[in-house]
């Protein structure tokens, strides 16, 4: 059986317009002590805190706060007849690099679960991103043949790539929130080529 395999993740440098500059210069100092956190908490191996100042710092500059209770969920998302369909279709270009040949026939549930994996990543910490990443890719594996990481793996990958995971999920929420299912889904996919990455012998001593 074919397995699915994420493809190779372009990276996308141009983050920065003119309203995001003008948060720069408006909250410069927020700003600088959040990522002063996150550096003290990176280097003292703390990366689930790293994650929560990294995120505070990148959601004032796109209009928000990350909620100090990490158990904090985001508002409730309404499910339209277009949103299981343009999320399964995002997904799967975003993991492959293809359109889908035929929609599979999605209710109403699946996108209660990628919805509900999205307000786990939005938390930004490290259960949260764990768990989140988890019922992402369980849930596009019912209609696909992605081969599913396991939390060992999950895990090392938010660490290694957990700045561009932030950003990302700063800009899914964005996507869901304005209705945009099909870029908030290829999106998603996307970012699964990051959190499924095959831990190498080279990865092992960063796991300690």
């Amino acid at each position: 059986m074919k397995v699915d395999r994420p493809r190779t993740r372009k990276m996308e440098t141009q983050f920065w317009d003119e309203p995001l500059l003008g948060k720069v210069w408006t909250h410069t100092e927020p700003i600088l002590a959040d990522l002063k956190d996150m550096r003290v908490a990176w280097n003292s191996h703390s990366y689930a805190k790293a994650g929560k100042h990294f995120g505070q710092a990148l959601f004032k500059l796109y209009g928000g706060l990350v909620p100090e209770d990490e158990s904090a969920r985001m508002p409730m998302v309404t499910v339209d007849n277009m949103m299981p369909i343009d999320l399964a279709t995002g997904l799967y270009y975003g993991v492959t690099g293809e359109y889908l040949e035929t929609v599979p026939q999605l209710d109403q549930q699946f996108a209660n679960s990628i919805t509900a994996a999205i307000e786990d990543l939005a938390t930004l910490s490290g259960a949260g991103l764990t768990s989140g990443f988890l019922k992402a890719t369980t849930t596009y594996a019912q209609f696909s043949n992605f081969a599913i990481p396991d939390e060992k793996t999950i895990l090392h990958n938010v660490k290694a790539h957990l700045p561009e995971l932030l950003m990302d999920i700063a800009k899914l929420k964005k996507d869901i929130f304005s209705k945009n299912y099909l870029a908030a889904g290829k999106l998603l996919g996307e970012m699964f080529a990051l959190i499924s990455e095959p831990i190498t012998a080279d990865h092992m001593e960063h796991l300690e």
